[in-house]
């Protein structure tokens, strides 16, 4: 292929993958509340933040927030002001622009690699529609902000391995250094251990000892984190010292090794990564064949390189004592470069058994199930008020609050998706079959644009901290005193009403109360309370949220 084939093809997948991005991740910008605490904890730890001014602790309920640095709430705040937008979406912005720069720089180091941006085009489409990305991309968390910077902490460290001399290296141990530091302030030292792991992995992998500077990793480390100990010290000399003992250790060290929390046995994550690395997790062990029968050759090795980052954060991961699914998403950036990487080997050498089949497979269900979402959005519209109350209590309600706009949506994002599918069908035939699989991810988006406009506004009522914050917002009467029963860790009173802090009070305390009072508390934890002080209260509001009932009461 000439150099300007090559060029058109770049920009013309470059093209479908950006377009596929913006179906992808645009209209879940502005689908839903948010559905889980860490979501809206997060983002009201910025709202605080970037209303009240402390740009050096984060904080909740007015409080310090001992949990995590500071670095995603900087994030959050600095698209809140640049854009305007609500601190939730300002949030969901920053994780659409984690993924959206991450695949962008696939791209860049597919070049570096594999002389190919095309592969990088390939890799970006495929961590966009990883069934994981497609869920954490989409929410207000810091493990979604944490992939840019470890990723990038590798191509930094790989770029001054590469250097020729010491003047072209000094500029990317400088971009190491901030890479790290960063990504320290993110998520903790553990932004200095993955992108150690990846560039060891990779580097030693693709060429040996001249892979990795060593110099670099070491001054990038302990520049990053001498960085973040600066931090440290300013934050502890404002609130106290147990804010460094805390961060430092408690939820670093003890995470690690004595298990302060989500503490999960060592195969925790084998049966977390199949199934949210999907679709393109079925292509791994055939791009794991074609790199190993021709290691030998550099490119080759440099996917192997990539593999070896990918499992080294997951034994990483495996063998600390606290686990939770998003840790392992620093993972996914090297696996989705792998694998388009053996695709492409695959369609060279026109392998069978580990593309043709599982792609056409893939091929051959996706109008299918394009076909299926239509029909089932025309029967939707079709049915009665009372054939949908037929069904369970839950599935109705979710069926009743689809709108009319939502069906339409539904019925042509369907229709829409299965002519895509169709005309991908004739690509199988012509033994296209790595064509045909990147074009199946703007077909993905299609799919989830519907979805997220169609569908998850009928859940949200049911499912977002919304509900609640916003009915409370609308009952309390802001001259009268309102108190939580309980630690006020969630954020959902303080994000939603728009106030710094509301006092939290115990069961004792709020028995002692007297005159006129709102109360927010859980069901579980109201109904504990003897009911002749419950009597003279009245219910105004209840949601669920976050799997836990919340209520709102006023006593007159």
């Amino acid at each position: 292929m000439d150099q300007d084939s090559t060029a058109r093809t770049d920009r013309q997948l470059a093209f479908i993958m950006l377009g596929a991005f913006v179906l992808i991740f645009v209209p879940a910008l502005f689908s839903r509340g948010p559905w889980h605490v860490d979501d809206l904890r997060y983002v009201e730890a910025a709202r605080q933040m970037g209303e009240y001014g402390d740009y050096l602790v984060p904080r909740l309920n007015g409080e310090v927030y001992g949990e995590k640095p500071p670095g995603y709430s900087w994030a959050v705040v600095g698209i809140h002001t640049v854009t305007r937008a609500d601190y939730l979406v300002s949030a969901r912005i920053v994780a659409a622009l984690t993924a959206l720069l991450t695949g962008l720089m696939l791209v860049h180091l597919a070049k570096l690699l594999f002389k190919s941006r095309s592969v990088g085009w390939m890799a970006a489409g495929f961590l966009w529609s990883f069934v994981f990305i497609l869920d954490r991309g989409s929410r207000s968390l810091i493990d979604s902000f944490l992939y840019l910077w470890t990723t990038l902490g590798v191509i930094t460290l790989l770029h001054a391995a590469l250097a020729e001399n010491w003047k072209a290296r000094i500029p990317w141990i400088a971009a190491t250094v901030g890479a790290l530091g960063y990504g320290c302030i993110v998520k903790g030292p553990v932004a200095l251990a993955i992108p150690a792991l990846g560039i060891l992995g990779l580097g030693l992998t693709w060429k040996g000892r001249k892979g990795v500077s060593f110099t670099t990793l070491v001054v990038g480390a302990l520049g990053g984190g001498l960085a973040t100990l600066v931090w440290l010290l300013l934050a502890s000399n404002q609130v106290g010292d147990w804010y460094l003992e805390r961060l430092l250790y408690k939820q670093s060290a003890g995470r690690a090794v004595e298990s302060f929390h989500h503490a999960k046995p060592i195969w925790f994550y084998l049966s977390v990564i199949l199934p949210v690395a999907l679709p393109w997790i079925i292509f791994l062990p055939g791009s794991v064949r074609a790199a190993w029968k021709m290691r030998h050759a550099p490119e080759a090795r440099a996917a192997l390189g990539l593999l070896a980052w990918a499992g080294a954060i997951f034994l990483f991961f495996s063998i600390i004592s606290g686990k939770r699914s998003g840790y392992v998403l620093p993972l996914f950036p090297p696996l989705a470069l792998a694998l388009a990487w053996g695709i492409t080997r695959m369609q060279t050498v026109q392998e069978r058994l580990w593309l043709r089949w599982p792609a056409s497979v893939m091929v051959y269900l996706a109008p299918l199930a394009g076909v299926l979402m239509a029909f089932a959005a025309l029967t939707l519209g079709l049915l009665s008020p009372e054939a949908i109350d037929a069904f369970p209590q839950e599935v109705a309600e979710v069926l009743g609050g689809i709108s009319n706009m939502g069906i339409l949506v539904l019925a042509v994002g369907g229709t829409v998706a299965a002519l895509w599918g169709g005309m991908l069908i004739p690509l199988i035939r012509r033994q296209s079959a790595s064509t045909a699989l990147a074009l199946l991810v703007p077909m993905i988006g299609i799919f989830m644009s519907a979805i997220h406009l169609g569908v998850i506004p009928a859940l949200d009522s049911a499912r977002s901290g919304a509900t609640f914050g916003e009915a409370v917002d609308e009952n309390w009467n802001r001259d009268e005193k309102l108190v939580v029963l309980g630690s006020q860790k969630d954020g959902i009173v303080t994000y939603y009403c728009n106030v710094q802090s509301v006092e939290s009070v115990s069961d004792v305390d709020l028995q002692k109360t007297t005159g006129t009072l709102w109360v927010v508390t859980l069901r579980k934890d109201w109904d504990r309370l003897p009911e002749p002080f419950r009597l003279p209260f009245d219910e105004y509001a209840s949601a669920e949220f976050n799997s836990k009932e919340y209520v709102l009461l006023r006593r007159p």
